[in-house]
């Protein structure tokens, strides 16, 4: 677990670095997400150790992650039209998740070393 929070912590470092060019950043956010979404994969595989709050953030971030996805599928169909502020509220969205996520890896960590010791 410890490998996991320190990954995505420094791809999360690493990505605000590169916000300092908005493009780079921006490009990067779509690098983490998916790194995100492997390993929200290996989170719900060790949902058992998360505690309550651990496990209702990892709800919330699944739910919210899968709306993304299926708000920017149906954005790229004619009927629904992908304007800036749909883009403006995708990338916040995302910045978000990926703090949140950090937070649930970190949880995941810190519950592994208490049992640990």
């Amino acid at each position: 677990m410890k490998h996991l929070y320190l990954t995505n912590k420094w791809l999360l470092i690493i990505n605000a670095v590169l916000f300092i060019i908005p493009y780079f950043g921006l490009l990067f956010l779509i690098i983490l997400g998916i790194i995100q979404l492997i390993m929200c994969v290996v989170v719900i595989g060790k949902f058992n150790m998360l505690n309550k709050s651990g496990k209702t953030q990892l709800i919330v971030y699944s739910i919210i992650t899968s709306s993304i996805l299926i708000l920017t599928m149906l954005s790229y169909n004619d009927d629904l039209y992908f304007n800036d502020t749909l883009f403006i509220f995708v990338i916040i969205t995302s910045i978000l998740l990926a703090l949140l996520h950090l937070n649930i890896t970190y949880l995941l960590y810190k519950n592994s070393q208490d049992e640990i010791n």
